[in-house]
């Protein structure tokens, strides 16, 4: 799969080289955390359509290493923020709701059912504003 089809309208540099790090320097004590996974996070859910291909790569650490960063963009889109938490009343809800929605994405998953949830959030994140 191809985020090419569904993917970013224009190309942000910084986001793209932040997904050719998502696999670096993974926290020691929590693999599925690296640098580039927080930093994407961070940037909310415009990096969605950026994550197509990492989302359904053939390493599933890659795959998860996406997903998180692909959790944490939506966190802080639905109001969560580090160390602080929920900011939003319905902040969590909401996210766990749109999660389903969408797929019930899982790095772990069979291909398939992660191909349909890949597609599921590119269509949601075309639907967004910056």
């Amino acid at each position: 799969m191809s985020n090419h089809a569904a993917g970013p309208t224009t190309n942000d540099p910084t986001i793209e080289a932040l997904v050719a790090r998502i696999d670096q320097d993974a926290n020691p004590l929590h693999a599925d955390i690296t640098p580039a996974v927080e930093q994407l996070g961070e940037l909310g859910p415009k990096v969605i359509p950026y994550l197509g291909d990492v989302l359904n790569a053939k390493d599933e650490l890659t795959r998860l290493h996406a997903q998180r960063a692909l959790e944490r963009a939506l966190e802080r889109h639905f109001g969560f923020v580090p160390g602080q938490g929920w900011t939003k009343p319905d902040g969590e809800a909401r996210f766990r709701a749109l999660w389903i929605k969408n797929g019930n994405y899982d790095a772990d998953g069979a291909e398939p059912a992660r191909e349909a949830s890949i597609k599921a959030w590119l269509t949601w994140s075309s639907t967004q504003r910056s």
